[in-house]
């Protein structure tokens, strides 16, 4: 897969993260490690508002191949920013796969401060 479509997925994970809709990402997830609780939760226990990733925020996005697995796969891990447009100490962990070339599917492994 090209790494614009697994920024594209970075990307609108936390665009929903933002905009605090927590169902939404917990449905992109199936569910599957965090559920829309727990992202809540977590973004409450922060105590700033997450906002949309900014251009120059991508170019620190750790993306690492998983070998071994039935579908190609990435882990992924993502600095978050505030709405005062600072980087964070909040981090979000993801693992991205490719199960077709046009089925990509994300998994909320972790979201912690680093």
């Amino acid at each position: 897969m090209e790494s614009h479509k697994i920024l594209d997925m970075v990307c609108k994970v936390v665009s929903l993260l933002s905009s605090e809709e927590y169902d939404e990402l917990e449905k992109l997830t199936s569910g599957t490690r965090l559920s829309s609780q727990e992202l809540k939760q977590a973004i409450l226990e922060y105590g700033e508002k997450i906002c949309p990733l900014p251009p120059e925020a991508l170019r620190e996005v750790i993306i690492i191949n998983i070998c071994g697995s039935n579908h190609k796969s990435w882990s992924v891990t993502c600095p978050l920013w505030t709405d005062s447009k600072e980087r964070s100490d909040l981090t979000i962990e993801m693992t991205i796969k490719e199960n077709y070339p046009e089925d990509i599917t994300v998994e909320i492994d972790n979201i912690h401060a680093l």
